[in-house]
Parts: structure tokens; C-alpha cells; sequence
């Protein structure tokens, strides 16, 4: 996470361009760094206009200095438990939620299940809508029916 923020932090946006070639700029700037072209446009949503000049609508600085506080400490400290059934989804291609990190999950979601989408990354929602949908139905007709 760290090296694409500081690739999208290093793109050179001080010249006026228009719309089309801005994208097309630094799509191919972050491309050494963000080999997966999905992240890349994802990351693209983030550029907008301000007066002629494109700009990162996110302070790339703020998040950088102190991403260590945004995903570095989980499980939070007291954050309570929660004991309801909770799915936790991932892509077969993603290294997002590994099977290392299912105790520590567990911890705070006791009734967590996990279910891996094969030959998808971490968007796996928009990668494999199908899948991801029958994944999530699965669960959700399950844990229906345990209330039953």
C-alpha cells in the first residue's frame, strides 16, 4: 500500500493537460509500481481538476505519514467482540486476508467464516460478481436458516 501511495505522491501533475492525457500520464507512471491495471484505474478515481491543474483529491502526505495508524494495529485495542456470524470474503489471487491473519480475526469476529473466490484479487466483488454473489447468498440462506 505504502509504494503505490508514494508512486501516486512522486507523479508530475503541475502542467495543465486535459482530462484524457492526465490519465493517460500517470496510468503510465504508476505502471513500474501498480502492475494491476483495475488498481490503477481504481487509483485514477482519485485525480481530479482544480483550475486547469490536476491534483490528487486525497492528502497523499497525511496518509503516508500515518498509514501505521491506519492498518498497521489491528486487532484494535478494545474494540469490543462481535459474535454474530460474519463472512469474511477474499480473492484466491489476494494476499488481503491470509490464512495467518484468521486468529487474530477470529479474536474480535469468533463466528468468522472465510471463503476465497479463485482467480480473484482483492476486488473480488468486481472481478467475480457472480461468485462473489454466490458466496455471499450461501452465507446469508445459511445463517437464515440457523435463526429458523
Amino acid at each position: 500500500m505504502q509504494n503505490f501511495l508514494v508512486a501516486m505522491e512522486r507523479v508530475e501533475l503541475g502542467s495543465p493537460m486535459n482530462r484524457s492525457t492526465a490519465r493517460k500520464v500517470v496510468d503510465r507512471e504508476l505502471q513500474a509500481v501498480v502492475k494491476d491495471s483495475m488498481l490503477r484505474q481504481f487509483l485514477l478515481t482519485n485525480l481530479i481538476e482544480d483550475n486547469g491543474i490536476f491534483r490528487w483529491r486525497v492528502n497523499l502526505k497525511a496518509i503516508i505519514d500515518n498509514l501505521h495508524h491506519i492498518i498497521g494495529e489491528f486487532p484494535f485495542k478494545d474494540c469490543g467482540v462481535c459474535s454474530q456470524p460474519t463472512l469474511f470474503i477474499g480473492g484466491g489471487d489476494s494476499d488481503y486476508i491470509r490464512p495467518s491473519d484468521h486468529q487474530r480475526i477470529q479474536e474480535i469476529f469468533p463466528g468468522a467464516t472465510f471463503q476465497y473466490v479463485a482467480n480473484a484479487g482483492h476486488w473480488v466483488h468486481s472481478e467475480k460478481p457472480a461468485e462473489f454473489l454466490n458466496v455471499l447468498f450461501n452465507f446469508l440462506k445459511e445463517n437464515n436458516r440457523a435463526k429458523s
